[in-house]
């Protein structure tokens, strides 16, 4: 389970920081409030996750998955090299959380 945290709390940071990059850069204060907000939201995931609480993992996952469709979409319009390793950070995690899901919790 450290691993799993570990790589939610460096995802989170990445998340958040890159939130606040897009504000500097573009002034778009949505991207702002939606990428500094969900990468919070991933920050206190990670002390459920250190208490290994289902819902963390699910939850982590479902973040993921929205974050990397979000990247990728911004990646098709502005063909922009930090969107698409964003998107594919967050198709990482996603891929690795559902692993995750379904070793620990599958066999159940």
């Amino acid at each position: 389970m450290k691993t799993t945290s570990f790589i939610s709390l460096i995802y989170g940071l990445i998340i958040i920081l890159s939130g606040i990059m897009a504000f500097r850069f573009t002034n778009q204060l949505t991207s702002l409030v939606v990428e500094v907000g969900l990468g919070i939201v991933i920050l206190a995931n990670v002390f459920f996750m250190m208490m290994e609480k289902k819902p963390s993992f699910y939850i982590l996952l479902v973040l993921s998955f929205l974050l990397a469709i979000f990247y990728g979409y911004n990646f098709s319009q502005t063909h922009q090299f930090f969107q698409g390793v964003l998107a594919a950070l967050s198709f990482f995690v996603f891929i690795y959380e559902l692993l995750k899901i379904l070793k620990i919790f599958g066999a159940e």
